[in-house]
């Protein structure tokens, strides 16, 4: 049985959305609805964007911890007008199309089977790794066991559920009570793939020096990108051509 501080800790940790609010469909981009299972089994849905050449990088995209694929359109348009690659996005169990209800143990298994199913039809020195906010500790994990991978990108990254807790809860003993840990900062030195971290430096949900630590712990190659005047949700927009052209050159560089 799920104790209260359980239901509190899942009621900040996760949420998710059922409903797709709009689909790619009409966009003029060629993708395909994917249908697949977790390692668990659990049933799955994504959408996945062919790269226009078979040389070509594909992001496997790990999202935050709120709303699904579908509110991920725009930034997909704009990933694929300023960079040449495939996307594969889904969402994880309990979001979206997805069946089941999130969990840490969860969510690393739908990553894994979101990387099978790529790796099924890409090259895996082919696939970059992508992970946002919650979704970066789900990447990091990822990419310590897939070393094949081409590269690892991280944005708006957090040490840890326990390090985001105490911002909200500072005199509670977080240490035992939570047990959801999504620890980054205790694994990522064991990253061995070239690594890009971008974060917000006017952050005001994952400070901004938590994602500079990440980068000091982690062990090379690797590159941060501090995009100005960018909170958490808008780095994109914020960052503009100097945030894509950060994209552009380190995918350049280990492709």
């Amino acid at each position: 049985m799920i104790s209260f501080f359980e239901k509190i800790e899942n009621f900040f940790l996760y949420h998710p959305r059922q409903l797709l609010d709009s689909s790619p469909e009409g966009l003029g981009i060629k993708y395909e609805n994917v249908k697949f299972t977790a390692k668990d089994n659990t049933k799955l849905h994504g959408w996945f964007f062919p790269p226009n050449s078979s040389d070509n990088p594909v992001i496997l995209w790990a999202h935050g911890n709120a709303g699904n694929i579908s509110h991920r359109i725009e930034n997909i348009l704009l990933m694929r007008k300023f960079l040449d690659v495939g996307i594969f996005i889904f969402d994880y169990r309990g979001y979206g199309l997805s069946e089941g209800k999130p969990n840490e143990k969860g969510l690393y298994s739908d990553m894994e089977g979101a990387y099978l199913w790529l790796a099924n039809r890409i090259s895996e020195n082919r696939i970059v790794i992508f992970g946002r906010s919650l979704g970066a500790a789900v990447a990091t994990k990822l990419s310590i066991e897939k070393t094949s991978s081409q590269s690892l990108i991280l944005e708006s990254p957090f040490e840890n559920t326990i390090e985001m807790g105490k911002r909200i809860f500072p005199f509670l003993p977080l240490g035992w009570l939570i047990k959801q840990k999504y620890d980054t900062k205790a694994i990522i030195h064991s990253v061995k793939i070239p690594l890009l971290i971008l974060h917000g430096d006017k952050d005001t949900i994952v400070p901004f020096q938590q994602g500079k630590n990440l980068f000091d712990f982690a062990s090379g190659p690797k590159q941060f990108f501090k995009i100005k005047g960018a909170g958490h949700n808008d780095t994109y927009s914020i960052g503009g051509t100097f945030y894509w052209e950060t994209w552009k050159k380190f995918l350049q560089k280990y492709n």
